[in-house]
């Protein structure tokens, strides 16, 4: 049996802030793990990722930090950087120090989200995250939580069949294809039929599939079709670790404009650009709720490191042998998977 602490830090890209969180050039505090950082958009208009604290006397620029004309500056003593880390002036002329100079966190922004690169032994980034086609669809709506838990756990749920059923309700529950490992890379693939959970607008049962690409632990990408209203949805889970056994989880929504040609009348009245950010909000919170469902369970399970699987759990040997690449410790893997 290993505690939730003992699962470590993972590896990989997680994320930090979204692009929305960047808007109105604000410099964003963030975090992995117990390492405080500090996420601004420089001149070029790339999100930058560094640690937090001013290399001049410590001062956390996420308090005490702004944005002037593309460089970050300090307000404890103005020390201004640019979008490498370099310090470009002090607040009060004169020569800047050589040791001046943040330390910069690789990063990339998939999705509307921005990634950073967290590898002890690894600093420049091995492997990197498909972005989605984002025409024809809506801007993401995110909600962000934080509560105790771990990225292995979030995303093992993904692959967790049993859990869809007992606890989420999902029915008649199928998996077209099996699971599929590539480097950081897992797919996976359901069908499923589930009541409709919300009081307003009223719907009959949805049918729908939903095809998960989970790339690392930090972040799972969801394609979910609803055939019974004709709609499709895009999901992401990213859970990052903040500290101290808790994780920060990210989850957002979009909706693509346009229903599918054989989709039911009623949805046809509202033109797609009032009704799919109404479909996408109903969404983002039907996700939500099951992750409260979840939480219920995160906050006090513990990780067995060899679980006794049955038939009928999904393949979740095959994801604890994939998630072993994303640590140090050699004892994550699950027995054979027997379904």
């Amino acid at each position: 049996m290993a505690e939730r602490g003992e699962l470590g830090e993972p590896t990989g890209w997680f994320a930090v802030a979204t692009a929305q969180e960047l808007l109105g050039d604000r410099v964003r505090p963030s975090r992995i793990g117990h390492h405080e950082l500090v996420v601004w958009r420089s001149v070029d208009g790339q999100a930058r990722v560094a640690d937090a604290q001013c290399p001049h006397m410590g001062a956390h620029l996420g308090d005490v930090g702004s944005l002037k004309d593309g460089n970050l500056v300090c307000g404890f003593h103005g020390f201004s950087f640019d979008g490498d880390g370099a310090c470009v002036s002090t607040g009060y002329g004169g020569r800047v120090p050589p040791r001046a100079c943040l330390k910069m966190w690789p990063s990339i922004e998939v999705d509307g989200v921005v990634l950073a690169w967290r590898h002890p032994e690894v600093s420049a980034p091995s492997w990197t995250v498909a972005p989605a086609d984002a025409s024809g669809w809506t801007r993401p709506q995110w909600n962000t939580s934080s509560f105790a838990g771990h990225p292995m756990e979030i995303t093992e749920n993904s692959v967790d069949l049993g859990h869809l059923q007992v606890l989420h309700g999902y029915a008649s529950l199928d998996q077209p294809t099996s699971a599929t490992a590539d480097g950081p890379l897992l797919r996976a693939s359901y069908s499923f039929s589930r009541p409709w959970r919300l009081a307003w607008p009223p719907a009959p049962t949805l049918d729908a599939t939903i095809e998960v690409s989970a790339y690392g632990l930090g972040f799972s990408r969801v394609e979910l079709h609803v055939a019974t209203i004709g709609a499709r949805f895009r999901l992401w889970v990213l859970p990052t670790l903040s500290g101290d056994g808790h994780v920060t989880l990210r989850l957002g929504a979009a909706a693509r404009l346009r229903l599918d040609d054989d989709a039911p009348g009623p949805l046809r009245r509202f033109p797609p650009r009032l009704s799919a950010p109404l479909l996408r909000g109903f969404t983002l919170a039907g996700l939500v709720g099951d992750v409260a469902q979840d939480r219920k369970v995160w906050r006090s399970k513990r990780h067995l490191s060899r679980p006794a699987l049955a038939p009928g759990d999904g393949p979740i040997g095959l994801y604890r042998q994939w998630a072993k690449q994303f640590f140090a410790l050699p004892d994550l893997a699950a027995s054979p998977d027997p379904s």
